[in-house]
């Protein structure tokens, strides 16, 4: 039933919108988001503890007001910290 797969398939992109919105949210208040690799990939947390789902930290690094902020370890590497900002 493409109806229902549609509607599945909407319902877990607002799901990680939602969780994408929190972390915005906690960002907004003063968090940091931070990505670290470990062996099983990226791992992305708040600096607060809150482990953050690759979908989600995709969402919000699309945000105009998320910045990265430091320097990359390697040229073209993804920066390892995030800040909202105004």
């Amino acid at each position: 039933m493409p109806a229902v797969q549609s509607l599945a398939r909407t319902v877990v992109l607002d799901r990680r919108h939602l969780s994408a919105e929190a972390v915005k949210t906690a960002m907004r208040c003063g968090a940091a988001l931070h990505l670290h690799f470990d062996r099983t990939g990226p791992v992305w947390m708040l600096s607060d503890g809150r482990r953050v789902s690759d979908e989600a930290a995709k969402f919000v690094l699309a945000s105009v007001n998320v910045v990265s902020v430091g320097e990359d370890l390697f040229c073209g590497a993804t920066s390892q910290t995030f800040r909202y900002v105004d």
